[in-house]
C-alpha cells in the first residue's frame, strides 16, 4: 500500500497545531478553510522532497518524486522514519516562508521605524529556533542517508571491496 500524501501532513499538522496563524482564516467557511490548508500543505510536501533530495550527499533508495497528485499518495511505501523526516522539513519550510516575511519587512522599514518599533528579541528568537530546526534536519537527514533503508542500520564501508594495489 502506498503512503498517502495525507499521512505526511497529519504528522506535519501535529508539529504546528499551536499556530493560530497558520488554522485562522476570516470571512471562510469551515471547508474553505480546509482546502487552503491541504493546499498550503501540498506545497510544503512537495518543498520539503526537494529539500530532502538537495540534502541527502548520496542517492536515496526511493524515488519522492514518483508519487500520483491527482490521488495525492507516493507510488511505493514510505518507511516512518522517512514519513517523519518529511514532516519536520515541511515544518522547517513552514517557518521559512516567515523567514523571508521577516526580512522583505526589515528591508522596508526605516532605521528610524526600526528602533521606534523593533520586535528584536522575537526575531532574534525566531532566527535561533529556525535555525535549530534547520541543524535538527540535517542531521536526521545525514543520518538517513547513511543508514540501509530497510534494516535501518547504518551503512558501512568494507575495506575488502577495494583494491590496493
Amino acid at each position: 500500500m502506498s503512503t498517502t500524501f495525507e499521512e505526511v501532513s497529519n504528522r506535519c499538522l501535529q508539529k504546528i497545531e499551536r499556530d493560530r496563524d497558520f488554522f485562522e482564516y476570516y470571512n471562510v467557511s469551515v471547508e474553505e478553510t480546509q482546502a487552503i490548508i491541504e493546499k498550503q500543505l501540498i506545497g510544503y510536501l512537495k518543498d520539503a522532497i526537494d529539500l530532502f533530495v538537495l540534502r541527502c550527499d548520496t542517492d536515496l533508495e526511493i524515488d519522492l518524486y514518483d508519487y500520483d497528485e491527482d490521488n495525492q499518495c507516493f507510488n511505493s511505501d514510505l518507511t516512518n522514519n522517512e514519513v517523519g523526516i518529511i514532516a519536520s522539513l515541511m515544518y522547517e519550510v513552514h517557518f521559512a516562508r516567515d523567514e523571508a516575511r521577516l526580512r522583505s519587512m526589515a528591508m522596508r522599514m526605516s532605521p528610524t521605524d526600526l528602533n521606534r518599533w523593533s520586535p528584536a528579541n522575537e526575531r532574534a528568537s525566531f532566527m535561533a529556533m529556525l535555525d535549530n530546526i534547520r541543524r535538527e534536519n540535517e542531521l536526521m537527514v545525514a543520518k538517513y542517508c547513511s543508514t540501509d533503508r530497510s534494516t535501518g542500520k547504518r551503512l558501512t564501508i568494507n575495506p575488502d571491496d577495494y583494491n590496493y594495489d
